[in-house]
């Protein structure tokens, strides 16, 4: 009898446990490194780009080859390449995907490929992300630039070109990861500059291999200089405002 007392809340703890683990909690750097090397492999574009994917709950559990290739079956090579690497630059919109490169405005401005992601066109009310994200129900979904984010202009704070606050357009998927491969900009400010991203987005950098670039406030320096060790901070000393 004394077993049947305490059987019925071990056997609840052990299939709430079981529950919580079978949820899905995040993309996995091996997941982010399977992801960029498919659109890295398939569209081939070697100018600085950005793009943002989305996958179906499906999709999110396990992120195989298969299954990513699956999700862009319908963007096809030719007709991202063929819009992003346009005379004119265009943005290519898709059913699981939005790519774009920088687009040059003349008198040596840019407007850069995060930014033509994130903003309305003059001519919309909508941004291309938010367009994606409307098409179909989101599980996860990856931002990718090829470069870190500009501290000029793209992570400044209050900027007009500023691109933080704008990432709230993911705010509703749980499951979500802002990428990059190369830091643009080399600045000392830098960490500070991708904290404001990483309280939007996780932020990786996926190069050789993926690394999750914050971890319980601090930021591994991996994902500005591998030679470095990962730092608080909050406590360094030598952080500053470079703007």
């Amino acid at each position: 009898m004394k077993f049947q007392v305490w059987k019925f809340p071990v056997l609840c703890l052990l299939f709430c446990y079981w529950s919580s683990t079978s949820t899905v909690t995040g993309f996995t750097t091996d997941q982010l490194k399977r992801i960029t090397d498919y659109v890295k492999e398939t569209y081939g574009i070697k100018k600085q780009y950005a793009y943002v994917i989305t996958f179906d709950k499906t999709e999110c559990e396990q992120l195989t080859d298969q299954n990513i290739k699956d999700a862009l079956k319908n963007d096809k090579a030719n007709d991202v390449r063929n819009k992003v690497l346009s005379h004119t630059s265009e943005i290519y919109e898709g059913s699981r995907m939005v790519m774009a490169s920088y687009k040059e405005l003349g008198n040596n401005q840019r407007e850069h490929s995060e930014h033509r992601l994130l903003y309305p066109a003059p001519d919309s009310t909508v941004s291309p992300v938010e367009n994606l994200l409307n098409k179909a129900p989101t599980e996860c979904a990856i931002f990718f630039t090829l470069n870190s984010p500009c501290q000029a202009y793209c992570t400044k704070p209050n900027g007009p070109y500023e691109i933080v606050s704008k990432l709230d357009q993911f705010s509703k998927i749980n499951n979500r990861a802002f990428v990059y491969d190369q830091v643009y900009n080399d600045k000392i400010c830098f960490a500070k500059c991708m904290e404001s991203v990483d309280k939007k987005m996780p932020v990786y950098r996926c190069d050789k291999t993926c690394f999750e670039c914050f971890t319980n406030g601090k930021f591994n320096l991996v994902c500005l200089n591998s030679s470095y060790q990962t730092y608080q901070i909050e406590s360094s000393q030598t952080e500053k405002n470079n703007f």
